[in-house]
């Protein structure tokens, strides 16, 4: 491949890598992942990461805070969900882990418990069968442990009055 070959298709590639900016953040290994399913060269892509990193627009510490605090703001989920979510946009786990912990404690991950029930529509209350009672709480407890909150944190959430 000639210079001007390998500097076309680094240009392609950099086009190909803003355009997928343009709707969202992606992490490196999500953008490395993407440049190679278009068949671009490893170097071409190995120069689009060093490029949009050294610019600032590919950063995955960034994009774990930024995803947190969207998280906190409009989905309430648990750290064990939220690591896991990150780690399918290709975040090192250790990355996850650590900047998640930094983000959520303990006690702000039980007030995101309780705004995961607020927004399923509250505990169970009013003029109901215990049988009925006990359905009701059983489905939000299911729904807490889909959103990656604990065993202990979903039942302190649903027994606390």
């Amino acid at each position: 491949m000639s210079q001007e070959d390998t500097a076309d298709e680094k240009s392609k590639a950099l086009q190909y890598a803003y355009l997928l900016l343009s709707h969202r953040d992606r992490s490196i290994s999500e953008m490395r992942r993407r440049l190679k399913s278009k068949q671009y060269s490893d170097c071409a892509a190995d120069w689009v990461i060093a490029r949009l990193t050294d610019d600032g627009l590919l950063d995955d510490e960034k994009l774990v805070r930024q995803y947190v605090k969207w998280s906190k703001e409009r989905k309430p989920m648990g750290r064990r969900r939220l690591e896991s979510e990150l780690q399918k946009r290709g975040i090192d786990r250790q990355l996850a882990q650590r900047l998640v912990g930094e983000m959520i404690g303990r006690p702000e991950e039980e007030e995101l418990a309780r705004r995961a029930v607020a927004q399923r529509g509250g505990k169970p209350a009013g003029d109901i069968s215990d049988k009925e009672q006990q359905r009701l709480l059983r489905r939000i407890f299911s729904h807490l442990m889909r959103r990656g909150f604990s065993r202990s944190l979903a039942r302190r959430v649903l027994l606390d009055d």
